[in-house]
């Protein structure tokens, strides 16, 4: 499945180096973009389904960075991350 082209876009847009995290991350999907800029924008994905999380881990055929919670819990600091 393809990311949606405003998704995809936006994560082009974001400068090296950027961190965001993906809450409700899923399979991992979008944890691979910028796919013009592989490895230059740093993603983390949390999810509270492990059996999804083992499946982002690897999206885009690298290990990912992942952390099983409750998107509800949004255990960041408010601003921290782009909320992708």
């Amino acid at each position: 499945m393809q990311p949606w082209p405003i998704i995809s876009a936006f994560m082009s847009s974001l400068p090296t180096g950027w961190i965001g995290v993906d809450l409700g991350s899923g399979n991992g999907k979008y944890l691979p973009l910028p796919a013009d800029r592989p490895g230059e924008v740093w993603t983390i994905g949390l999810d509270r389904s492990l059996n999804l999380l083992k499946i982002a881990k690897r999206a885009g055929g690298v290990d990912r960075d992942v952390v099983w919670g409750d998107v509800l819990d949004n255990p960041w600091r408010r601003g921290v991350f782009v909320n992708i």
